[in-house]
């Protein structure tokens, strides 16, 4: 009697299908939701804008580590779905296929930034990083210390330089603290100094912020490969992005 229980309860936990969702499952999906926010939806890209520009360059890293993490992931999916076809209840079979269908989708948004034609992933990286910037020089740049100091300066005073080759006290200490990599004073359309300082280069682009008086002309976007991205922080003022 014993003997035939035990023998029941076994044919029942064979039968027993695999539970839908494992850890694995869980991990993978919410791992796929954040990479989508983070990359085709451009929020990492607004947080290197917004916090620290020079992450940037990482960018570099980040998306071979993350393409090769898809594609390892994309392999275990289709075996683990191929080993466990006949194990599977047909609702776990469903869910390996969405999640394989998912990887296989998210690869293409992590090449597009690379073929160099505008495209939407392309576009929305270099927009949420300039917004992200913009946010950054607004909360570090008093726009009225700036023009009180640009009012001092005359066409005598105008330069242009990197930074590393700028002779000390040329700026002021709240502009030296930014740490640009290029820095120039020039004249506006209406012969009224602005300050340009940019950061950045080489394929990333460069990226940077014009301060200027508040009848400054702020000049459009160029949306075209190579052009710019301009964003107005008030009047007079602006940031931009190379579109590279």
């Amino acid at each position: 009697m014993v003997k035939q229980e035990n023998t029941d309860l076994s044919s029942v936990n064979e039968k027993q299908p695999i539970s839908n969702w494992s850890g694995w499952d869980k991990f993978l999906i919410v791992t796929m939701v954040l990479l989508f926010l983070l990359l085709p939806c451009g929020g990492l890209f607004y947080l290197f804008g917004r916090y620290s520009p020079y992450l940037k360059i990482s960018m570099i890293i980040i998306f071979p580590v993350i393409g090769v993490f898809i594609l390892v992931c994309l392999l275990a999916s289709i075996v683990r779905l191929f080993c466990g076809w006949k194990k599977y209840a047909q609702k776990k079979k469903l869910l390996l296929v969405t999640e394989i269908c998912l990887l296989i989708v998210f690869i293409v948004p992590l090449v597009i930034p690379f073929v160099p034609e505008n495209s939407v992933m392309y576009w929305s990286n270099y927009v949420s990083f300039t917004y992200g910037f913009r946010e950054r020089m607004r909360s570090r740049i008093n726009v009225e210390d700036v023009r009180d100091w640009l009012r001092t300066q005359n066409s005598e005073d105008f330069f242009s330089y990197y930074s590393e080759l700028l002779p000390p006290g040329i700026l002021p200490e709240f502009l030296e603290i930014l740490k640009a990599r290029g820095i120039s004073l020039s004249a506006d359309e209406n012969g009224n100094p602005r300050i340009r300082m940019d950061w950045g280069s080489g394929v990333l682009g460069s990226w940077g912020i014009v301060i200027g008086m508040e009848d400054m002309e702020v000049p459009p976007s160029q949306i075209e490969l190579y052009g710019i991205y301009i964003l107005p922080l008030e009047p007079g003022v602006y940031v931009w992005h190379e579109l590279r």
